[in-house]
């Protein structure tokens, strides 16, 4: 692959994204990177609009590090947050990719998609025109669930994009499933996301504490989250304040930008809770290390999962994962000697593990030793054997 190029098309080059296509750079030629990003969101440098943030070029591509053979493209594109918008989406960055690879003179030997729609569609349409070999990985069971419900042209994009990829990753066994029932003879495999073992390692928690000013000796909770219905964090706020009322030295940390930023804090006022549970906005990926170190354990409450990046970076430090019985995270959370999970819609349920895991004396070494399968190092050999198969 030493002298082959290969070209991605995500929707962002940030988290694990970039550490995946980073952690490949090194055995190939060059690396073309085209990333979507909403121009519009821009105004948010200069207005207070929380939704717009996490959207603009700054948060959509992290620059930090990349290898000297990765090139980044950025792809403007204004859209509305409406279905039949999004529908159209595919085909508009479709043409303006298509444009950026000519005016570049971008040649490459392979593609490499992040998500069914709209990148694995745009990278499907790419093959049309260029003739190579397709790799998809899905990362959302919305788009192989809910998006081919949506009317006939919906499932006629989707089922075109699963059907003509010549190889499909997903990030856990349903959603492999859900590939499946999309036609014959798929090659899809499961691969989780995992994480990145230079950014994510264990360090001693006083230290992470000094070093972020917060207080030594007293219980901290961990969320990492966009702040939208489906993290489900009105369940973690109000779960967590119920164990307040036992312990009064309990802190839980929000860190995420969102939609429901000031619903949520108004939620944390009217509990009463504000000197115990923070919303602390969006901090650079490179700096969440520190802060899972300092924390006693990591919480996921959302309704519906993929294979949640946080999981396995909380596994990298030793730290056990809480999380809901959903999605890819019980097929990780295999024991309660990694973690706990519990129902999404059952708050009692989300309060008795917690306080389980809060009482628990885990063994780190143990979670550390589990959570090493997990690094992006581990899991890019498996990436890089149907690389090697399709350039054959």
């Amino acid at each position: 692959m030493k002298t082959s190029n290969i070209l991605f098309i995500t929707h962002t080059y940030t988290t694990f994204q970039k550490s995946q296509i980073e952690s490949i750079a090194r055995d190939f030629h060059k690396v073309f990177v085209l990333v979507r990003y909403k121009p519009i969101a821009e105004i948010s440098r200069f207005l207070p609009i929380r939704y717009l943030r996490s959207h603009s070029k700054n948060s959509s591509i992290d620059l930090k590090n990349k290898p000297d053979n990765v090139q980044i493209f950025p792809v403007p594109i204004l859209y509305f947050p409406w279905k039949r918008s999004y529908l159209k989406l595919g085909e508009r960055i479709f043409r303006k990719v298509k444009k950026i690879i000519k005016n570049n003179s971008i040649v490459f030997d392979l593609i490499h998609a992040h998500y069914i729609w709209t990148s694995g569609y745009v990278a499907i349409r790419l093959k049309e025109v260029f003739h190579k070999p397709v790799i998809i990985t899905n990362h959302s069971t919305l788009q192989l669930t809910e998006y081919p419900k949506r009317n006939q042209i919906w499932n006629q994009k989707i089922t075109q994009t699963i059907t003509n990829a010549d190889k499909i990753f997903v990030v856990n066994n349903f959603m492999k499933e859900k590939v499946n029932e999309f036609g014959e003879n798929i090659d899809v495999d499961v691969i989780p996301i995992g994480f990145d073992q230079e950014l994510f390692f264990p360090i001693d928690q006083d230290d992470a504490r000094r070093a972020l000013s917060l207080p030594l000796g007293i219980p901290i909770v961990l969320n990492i989250s966009r702040l939208d219905n489906n993290k489900n964090l009105d369940l973690f706020i109000k779960g967590s304040s119920k164990l307040i009322n036992k312990n009064k030295n309990l802190q839980c940390l929000i860190i995420g930008e969102g939609t429901n930023f000031n619903k949520l804090k108004n939620l944390i006022y009217e509990l009463g809770v504000e000197e115990n549970i923070r919303l602390l906005g969006m901090i650079p990926h490179h700096e969440i290390n520190q802060w899972i170190n300092a924390s006693d354990c990591v919480a996921l409450t959302s309704f519906s999962e993929g294979s949640p990046t946080v999981m396995y970076e909380s596994l990298a430090n030793g730290k056990p994962f809480l999380g809901s019985a959903v999605g890819g995270i019980p097929e990780i959370i295999t024991n309660d000697d990694f973690g706990q999970i519990f129902n999404p819609h059952e708050i009692s349920d989300f309060v008795n593990k917690l306080e389980i895991t809060l009482e628990k004396k885990w063994d780190k070494d143990k979670i550390l030793d589990y959570g090493s399968q997990f690094s992006q190092e581990q899991i890019s050999l498996d990436i890089k054997k149907a690389y090697n198969k399709l350039l054959d």
